[in-house]
């Protein structure tokens, strides 16, 4: 008889208890329900904390990139192979030097041999044709083509080209043979042809350096990155990308 309204009480109390522990278990859910529905990709977020964290990573190595591939850049564009040879591509830096070097040799050859045959014909025409002083480049030019200065200034005055005609006493020249002009006007052909190879190798000096600086740039930019974007699917999407 004592035994049955225990085991009743405790019957009892074991369901009321159940109850309570079910609306508490019902209540927290629903909390935590709203929690999830008010803050949504809350979970999400807890999911990707890491990921999220590569991604600012991510952001800060491409800005980092971005620095790195402007200094290799003028850095190449100072010194052709110089940003190769930082990035660690040895042999590219090697062939843009060495085209750089031998561009600057033809360069100085050039200019040299220009300068030594511009000083020889000077010196010829004023042996050979009484030139005295310096002149400019058209006049050397003029007095490679006419024997003297009289046929020179009759064809301009029938051309009507007064302004060309050379009045001044210290413009007159006469050749003492039609052999030492032609070999003037050779000598003369001959260092203006230098002077223009040299402006082509300058051409190909600069275009070197801007060769270089646009590989070396682009050497710079060849590493990993790690994007986080959204996927179709859902969630996030973590890409690896090589360029």
């Amino acid at each position: 008889m004592v035994k049955r309204p225990l085991l009743v009480g405790l019957a009892v109390a074991f369901a009321l208890i159940s109850s309570d522990l079910h609306a508490q278990t019902e209540d927290g859910a629903g909390s935590i329900l709203s929690t999830f529905q008010d803050t949504p990709g809350a979970f999400t977020h807890l999911k990707w904390e890491n990921v999220r964290s590569a991604s600012k990573l991510s952001v800060s190595d491409e800005s980092g990139s971005k620095q790195v591939q402007r200094l290799t850049f003028f850095r190449s564009l100072l010194i052709p192979g110089w940003g190769q040879l930082t990035a660690g591509k040895r042999w590219k830096a090697y062939a843009f030097f060495g085209v750089e070097t031998a561009l600057i040799a033809s360069l100085i050859s050039f200019k040299t041999s220009q300068g030594w045959l511009e000083d020889d014909y000077k010196t010829f025409a004023r042996q050979h044709a009484g030139i005295d002083g310096g002149r400019d480049h058209q006049f050397y030019v003029d007095i490679g083509n006419w024997q003297n200065e009289v046929e020179f200034n009759e064809q301009r005055l029938r051309d009507r080209q007064f302004d060309l005609v050379y009045t001044d006493a210290t413009d007159r020249w006469n050749w003492d043979s039609e052999e030492n002009r032609t070999k003037f006007k050779s000598m003369r052909v001959s260092a203006d042809k230098d002077e223009q190879k040299a402006m082509l190798v300058v051409g190909a000096l600069v275009l070197n350096h801007l060769l270089s600086a646009i590989d070396a740039s682009v050497v710079a930019g060849e590493r990993k990155k790690l994007s986080v974007s959204p996927s179709s699917m859902g969630g996030f999407m973590v890409v690896l990308n090589f360029w």
